[in-house]
């Protein structure tokens, strides 16, 4: 299995892109989350990662 494995985040940014975010691959994600893993480097301001939450890879998530 190639992906992100189960992990709990915490969001540190939502970003809305109007129009739709160019980044060269289809359908164009219109929204994404800035999240860091929980407990590792979460004072950091450049520590982790975004995920297009309308792209093309499947994904859940479950707000605790």
């Amino acid at each position: 299995m190639i992906g992100i494995p189960p992990t709990n985040v915490i969001v540190r940014d939502v970003r809305i892109f109007t129009p739709a975010r160019d980044v060269g691959w289809l359908p164009r994600p219109t929204l994404g989350l800035g999240v860091v893993p929980e407990g590792e480097s979460e004072n950091d301001p450049e520590a982790g990662y975004l995920i297009y939450v309308d792209g093309g890879e499947p994904i859940s998530v479950i707000r605790s």
